[in-house]
């Protein structure tokens, strides 16, 4: 697979951590906590094992982040409107998953 290609597959993966970490922190259904902490955990294994293949620059993870901060939100507006969260959190999260996956 190209780096383009990678950078897509990231942004997902990226975004759906971000998304399940505001579910799990701010979701209503605190019985799901385990399902939602346990796909994170899969999340995480996957954007790792994809983002081993390619040195990333500065410019890259920004490009990375951005889009998925992006997806992330339009996601939660999206499919979970009931879920209300504080900007701040998703900017967090989203800071804490880069740490996780690219050191």
């Amino acid at each position: 697979m190209g780096k383009n290609r990678i950078v897509k597959t990231l942004v997902k993966f990226l975004s759906n951590i971000i998304e399940h970490k505001i579910m799990s922190k701010h979701g209503k259904k605190q019985s799901a906590k385990h399902f939602v902490d346990s796909e994170i955990t899969a999340y995480r294994a996957s954007a790792i094992e994809e983002a081993s293949e390619y040195n990333w620059n500065e410019s890259d993870k920004a490009v990375i982040m951005s889009k998925s901060i992006e997806r992330a939100k339009y996601g939660l507006e999206k499919d979970y409107p009931d879920i209300k969260f504080p900007e701040k959190d998703l900017l967090f999260f989203a800071n804490e998953t880069m740490i996780e996956i690219f050191g």
